[in-house]
């Protein structure tokens, strides 16, 4: 089997598509995956980190403001560039994972008639997914609250996100102290660290035995490094962490964004979360995934405007003096996981080679 996989901007889009790209050589090791995504460095480095060939294409966000001026050609060039590449590669499907990065891709899958799948990490799905779900024959979700936004004629599975194997195989949690996973995503977050700043005297007086281990990214590393030290807390604070399975496996909770692929990864470990969504991300998509998860019993969702370092020290202190409750947020999370993701969504992607070939 030969796919093109469309995937990049943020690891949110390209760590699942990493995953089940890496099962698909597991399952299939002849199999060839070509990633195309845009032109940022981390996503050539991740991708060809992971051991995938990677070609960069033009690509824009759709969305509105000046930029959008320059989108129309961008668009237009990175379709092109796109067909050229389908035409050479001669792929057997093309998946999409979500993101401006895939749109040229799928357009192109679809204007050569090519299968063409589409991954949604979200509960609502963004723009270009909206847009492409009618151009494509699958749409898989991590969430089944996706599918009021995907239009009725498309073939829609709640079939999860794929998660890194690594992770999946960490599942059990280590014996030892309560830990506290702190984090703001693949590039970190400035509003989460300076909350973690302002909280850790607090937590240090009322929880000294809590272990932190809190991923900055570049902002306020060693701000957020001296904080816990003055309070005399045991902490690792890295800007990034390759590792991500032996954090979650030593973690017992954590405060964090609320992207999908971090809750995907958080349901697979069963990791309870108090989820701070960035207020910032397109059409508030974040605070849509927390809502859900809170919803579902498995996790809380704060509003950043609305919370400071007291709050977020009240909050751990009232999980950490019942441990009954964070239990039932853990078993509640790890309820919501889809640990089989991959495997779903590439028994999907088979039958569809499968038919299109009979039908040629």
């Amino acid at each position: 089997m030969r796919c093109i996989f469309a995937a990049g901007g943020t690891g949110g889009h390209i760590q699942p598509a990493i995953a089940l790209a890496s099962e698909l050589l597991e399952s299939i090791p002849n199999a060839e995956v070509l990633f195309l995504g845009g032109r940022r460095s981390q996503e050539t480095e991740w991708i060809k980190a992971a051991g995938f060939k990677f070609h960069a294409v033009e690509c824009s966000p759709l969305g509105g403001g000046f930029r959008s001026l320059a989108a129309p050609p961008k668009v237009a060039l990175g379709t092109i560039q796109c067909l050229r590449i389908l035409r050479k590669f001669r792929p057997d499907a093309v998946v999409g994972f979500g993101g401006y990065t895939s749109f040229a891709p799928l357009l192109a899958s679809y204007l050569l008639r090519v299968p063409r799948v589409l991954l949604e990490q979200n509960v609502l799905p963004g723009k270009t997914n909206r847009w492409m779900a009618r151009l494509v024959n699958e749409v898989h979700s991590q969430w089944l609250e996706s599918r009021q936004y995907i239009g009725g004629g498309v073939r829609f599975f709640h079939s999860g996100n794929p998660v890194r194997r690594s992770i999946l195989e960490g599942v059990e949690r280590l014996p030892g102290a309560q830990c506290l996973l702190v984090m703001g995503g693949s590039q970190g977050s400035e509003a989460v660290n300076k909350m973690m700043i302002e909280a850790a005297g607090q937590i240090g007086r009322e929880h000294p035995e809590l272990r932190i281990i809190h991923l900055t990214g570049p902002c306020l590393f060693e701000e957020v490094r001296q904080a816990y030290n003055l309070a005399g807390l045991q902490a690792e604070v890295h800007e990034y962490l390759t590792n991500m399975a032996g954090a979650y496996r030593r973690s017992s909770f954590a405060l964090c964004r609320a992207g999908g692929t971090t809750i995907a990864e958080l349901m697979a470990v069963g990791l309870p979360a108090i989820l701070v969504p960035y207020p910032y991300a397109a059409e508030d998509h974040q605070r849509k995934n927390a809502m859900a998860v809170q919803l579902h019993g498995a996790g809380i969702c704060l509003d950043e405007f609305a919370t400071d370092g007291k709050a977020i020290a009240d909050l751990i202190h009232n999980l950490l003096s019942s441990p009954s409750h964070l239990e039932s947020l853990r078993q509640k999370t790890h309820s919501l996981a889809i640990p089989d993701a991959s495997q779903r969504i590439l028994g999907h992607l088979a039958d569809l080679v499968h038919s299109n070939r009979e039908s040629s």
